[in-house]
């Protein structure tokens, strides 16, 4: 046995996921602030503090993050979207 027939993963950790979608830096200040909405609504576990703190180093990176979006619009379409 090989490590990748044991642990088939284990590559999929090491690999480099490239960037795809449009750049948030391109967006308008409405589109900047819903990308915003999202980061928060994922991470509104966090205690107060740590979320302030985790949504100001979002937003000082902000321009440096790319969204992509697969999927349809509808209310009832499946969907899948990344921001990283």
């Amino acid at each position: 046995y090989t490590l990748h027939t044991l642990f088939p993963y284990t590559t999929l950790f090491r690999s480099v996921v490239p960037y795809q979608g449009v750049e948030v830096e391109l967006f308008s200040a409405e589109q900047k602030s819903q990308v915003m909405k999202i980061f928060g609504a994922f991470n509104e576990a966090l205690p107060e503090g740590p979320l302030a703190a985790r949504l100001a180093q979002i937003e000082k990176h902000l321009d440096e993050t790319w969204m992509c979006w697969y999927g349809g619009f509808g209310p009832n379409d499946p969907y899948y979207f990344r921001l990283q």
